[in-house]
């Protein structure tokens, strides 16, 4: 017998599961700063919904993150110094050519 029970959690921020990069322990999601930076920052969440993940503490509501190519951001983030908190990623870095 399967029992499906739904319950009202009141409002909370939720983000996309493609908006989370599982690190080892740790949690990050990639803030859009605007004018092409990213900020990596750590977040602590709740329970996982449907087609998401509660946080519970590191985003505020109206704040943009990426949703897509993780991976390759992360991979990016790595290879930056530890002081570098925000970046631009390279692909947008690039100057035009004459």
């Amino acid at each position: 017998m399967n029992v499906s029970v739904d319950v009202n959690m009141g409002t909370q921020l939720v983000i996309p599961l493609s908006g989370l990069l599982q690190s080892g322990t740790r949690q990050i999601v990639f803030v859009d700063l605007g004018s092409g930076y990213l900020e990596p920052r750590e977040v602590q969440l709740g329970p996982q919904t449907n087609d998401g993940y509660i946080v519970l503490k590191g985003l505020k509501q109206g704040e943009r993150i990426v949703t897509s190519a993780n991976f390759l951001i992360d991979s990016e983030a790595s290879s930056r110094p530890p002081s570098a908190h925000t970046f631009r990623p390279l692909r947008e870095q690039a100057e035009p050519r004459q």
